[in-house]
């Protein structure tokens, strides 16, 4: 009976979606527009110092690779794989000239912009493709949901200071070119490039790193609190000015892991948190029009009141974001034409990019990304499906595979899956911090044996097949061997099962042997016990009804759940205000040396999660659970241990009490994050490409070097 039940709820939506699918593709508004890409220049890369209407053609993807049909072109990837993947490589070798894009050589024609010599660092970052030299021109078409949903461009426009590779496992340079500490790593020092320019021709040096320090996270109106990352070890961290191309850090304490985290989205660059202050630097020569430090908080605030601000610091934050103001100068291969609230979010090509690829093709190859804001989500499913974008993963339903194979020919796309082995995509984090009904938190915070009660009466292998299609394998929080942090089956073995038998006989063992009429189990106090869980809306997969399956089945050992739907930003508003008692949501992937946090995110608490973390930086204070002590104390440990395998250890040690205690019942892993939409005529998009919080992905796998094949 179960199995038909699954069969009926999984075939009628997808017969549904069918129909619409073969509705949206007669719509009129759709068949007239139905490519995901505005028109491409024909021309490949021109040379900087012809005549734009004579330029000849810079190297590009040979003829044959070029004019491969879609199936051969599928064919060439499967050779793609985890031991000889096709990702693009960060290279040592400058070439000795340079191209541009043709729309930009147009501008140096015309005595717009200087040559591309003048706009390159001497050394730019220079990028082998993944598969080929590309071609320029194309608009890429994706879909977005609102000013929410920032990091969908945030992750594809990247200007982190050093970054990582595709498989997310080694460092490589990005604006920071060459880097070196002191034997305890207290001491950083960091190189620029040379010539490096912003987004409008302004030189960037070491000024704008210093003027982030010294204006920005040193001014408490601007930063009333500092990031932890700058306050390790319990004071402001110092940064000095070595010469335009060069800094220093100097952290109150040894900082051995601060490469891993400077690299990630922790740190992430001005693009990406600007907007809050953070991004460890800031265009000065912008900024510095509206910040009291330069022009006086009397002119200052004057400014700000004009436009529309109350306060000159809230004013700048807003000038410092990108994503809302388009004259901000960026660092990113793309700048903001218009805002994240406008019905298309439009980036242009960054005529001052920094990056060339081993040809000296200056990038990115795209002229630009348009963002289609698509607030419900079934829309975006059923466009994409119709062939409406050129790359789209975020916010695709895995549930409706089928359809989406089935429409591969007629929409112009494959299908590729981005993926993690150690993240689970539908978790449920039990607020260690809750309070709100103390009889109740005695069992959700302070029994170990009741979240393993809880754990043992989900039927993981259902949630697969219903939300997962059966691609997953079902896991506990710490997956058998699927990260050198979990070298153990038993998590799975303990905790995985379904096991409605013991759970029920560890809730009567435990005080929760008593039940009302309806079958429902009481507390102590003679209370009806109810949980209640917040189920992210309106986000990657259907949390709300994955939560209502979750109730049918907790019913079956007398627990009721009540399921909240909560919308994703509102859902962090109250998570900071510990209101949930139970979330629904996706973990990260496991790797604790990117953060000082040995669990990813603040949903399994908001005051257990910032010990370590400013405001709270010596862990041994820490009043909660003794167990949550002891995890904390051992990943504060490991943080400060200069030795790589000392250090990898005392994460293991950490993350073996963490996965002991159960404070996130992990239920399937093994799925794709994102089941992505490529049109056929997208090149040089990295397989595999491994789908991770810390690398922004694909921020990973290099955006500026893809490119649409031209005919």
């Amino acid at each position: 009976m179960l199995k038909e039940l699954r069969m009926r709820r999984l075939i009628a939506p997808l017969a549904m979606l069918l129909l619409l699918v073969a509705l949206a593709a007669c719509d009129s508004s759709t068949a007239e527009e139905p490519a995901a890409e505005a028109p491409a220049a024909e021309a490949p890369a021109a040379d900087a110092g012809a005549d734009s209407e004579a330029a000849e053609a810079a190297p590009a993807a040979e003829s044959g690779e070029s004019a491969a049909s879609a199936d051969d072109y599928q064919a060439q990837r499967e050779a793609c794989t985890s031991d000889s993947p096709c990702w693009a490589e960060i290279v040592d070798t400058v070439p000795d000239s340079f191209q541009e894009a043709p729309m930009l050589a147009d501008m140096v024609a015309s005595g717009d912009l200087p040559p591309v010599e003048e706009r390159l660092p001497t050394d730019p970052l220079v990028i082998e493709p993944a598969e080929m030299i590309g071609q320029y021109g194309g608009v890429l078409r994706r879909a977005y949901t609102g000013p929410g949903d920032n990091q969908n461009i945030e992750r594809w426009n990247n200007d982190h200071h050093i970054f990582w590779d595709t498989g997310a496992t080694e460092i490589r340079p990005r604006i920071i070119k060459e880097w070196e500490s002191n034997e305890d790593a207290s001491f950083w020092t960091f190189h620029l490039r040379e010539g490096m320019k912003w987004s409008d021709g302004a030189p960037f040096t070491a000024d704008d790193y210093l003027f982030w320090y010294e204006n920005i996270v040193s001014n408490e109106l601007l930063m009333p609190t500092p990031p932890w990352w700058m306050m390790w070890g319990g004071d402001l961290a110092v940064m000095e000015k070595v010469d335009d191309t060069t800094f220093t850090v100097a952290f109150a304490a040894p900082f051995p892991a601060w490469l891993e985290v400077f690299s990630t989205s922790t740190v992430a660059g001005h693009f990406n948190a600007g907007e809050t202050g953070g991004g460890f630097v800031a265009p000065h020569h912008y900024l510095e029009q509206f910040h009291a430090d330069f022009v006086g908080e009397e002119e200052a605030n004057a400014l700000a009141v004009e436009a529309g601000f109350e306060n000159w610091y809230l004013h700048l934050l807003a000038k410092n974001n990108a994503n809302v103001n388009p004259d901000v100068p960026v660092l990113t291969p793309w700048k903001p034409v218009t805002t994240n609230s406008s019905t298309e979010y439009v980036l242009e090509r960054n005529p001052y990019f920094w990056a060339v690829d081993t040809e000296g093709n200056q990038l990115p190859y795209l002229d630009g990304i348009t963002l289609e804001l698509v607030e419900e989500l079934e829309v975006l499913n059923l466009r994409a499906i119709a062939g409406n974008y050129t790359v789209q993963g975020r916010h695709i339903d895995f549930a409706k595979l089928p359809v989406i194979r089935e429409n591969e020919a007629a929409g112009d796309y494959f299908v590729d899956f981005w993926g993690s082995s150690t993240r689970n995509p539908v978790a449920i984090y039990v607020n260690m911090d809750y309070d709100g009904n103390p009889e109740i938190a005695e069992y959700t915070v302070g029994s170990r044996d009741f979240r393993k009660a809880l754990s043992l009466a989900i039927e993981r292998s259902e949630i697969n097949e219903t939300f997962f299609l059966g691609v997953g394998n079902e896991a506990s929080l710490c997956p058998a061997n699927a990260s050198p942090y979990f070298p153990s089956d038993r998590w799975d073995e303990e905790f995985a099962r379904f096991d409605l038998e013991e759970a029920n006989t560890i809730l009567d063992s435990i005080g929760l042997d008593q039940r009302d009429s309806e079958g429902y189990r009481l507390l102590p106090s003679g209370e009806r016990l109810v949980l209640s869980i917040d189920a992210t809306s309106g986000s990657f997969l259907p949390y709300p009804e994955i939560g209502e399956r979750i109730a049918e089945m907790w019913e079956e050992i007398g627990i009721q759940l009540q399921i909240n739907p909560v919308e994703r930003s509102l859902h962090e508003n109250r998570m900071t205000a510990n209101e949930p008692m139970l979330n629904l949501f996706e973990t990260g992937e496991w790797n604790p040396e990117t953060s000082t946090r040995l669990i990813p995110g603040n949903r399994w608490g908001p005051e257990a999660t910032t010990w370590g973390n400013v405001p709270n930086p010596d862990p041994a204070d820490y009043e909660g659970e003794q167990w949550m002590k002891d995890m904390i104390l051992k990943h504060w440990e490991a943080i400060q241990t200069p030795d790589p395998e000392e250090r990898r250890a005392r994460y293991i040690e950490g993350m073996e009490i963490m996965c002991d205690n159960i404070p996130i019942i992990g239920m399937v892993v093994n799925v794709p994050v994102y089941t992505t939409l490529i049109k056929n005529n997208m090149r040089n998009v990295p397989k595999p490409m491994e789908w991770v919080v810390y690398a922004q992905t694909p921020g990973n796998g290099y955006p500026e070097q893809f490119f649409m094949i031209q005919e």
